[in-house]
């Protein structure tokens, strides 16, 4: 494993530092499902990020090949989490708006 300097991954890695400490705030905050839905989203855009950034910082093919895998399957999970999220949200607001109206 052989690691060389690249520009390109240094925002990458100022994206992660808020994000990771947005994530951590919100998740010892509260603890509802829709909060333990936006962590695995953010979580997952986080560990994309990371992934990106250490396969731009990789010397050799192999090494890069490996944390493009790796970043694959983070990919994967952005928009299961994010359909999940959507879908608990659009069921706790239609619940909200019948509860008014009754």
């Amino acid at each position: 494993m052989s690691w060389q300097f690249n520009i390109l991954a240094l925002p990458m890695i100022l994206i992660i530092l808020p994000m990771g400490f947005f994530t951590a705030l919100v998740y010892h905050r509260s603890r509802g499902k829709l909060v333990r839905l936006y962590f695995i989203f953010a979580a997952s855009a986080s560990a994309m990020a990371i992934f990106e950034s250490l396969k731009l910082l990789s010397g050799d093919g192999d090494t890069a090949l490996l944390w493009m895998k790796l970043m694959l399957v983070s990919v994967n999970m952005i928009p299961i989490s994010i359909f999940l999220f959507s879908h608990t949200w659009q069921a706790r607001t239609i619940i909200c708006m019948v509860g008014e109206a009754a």
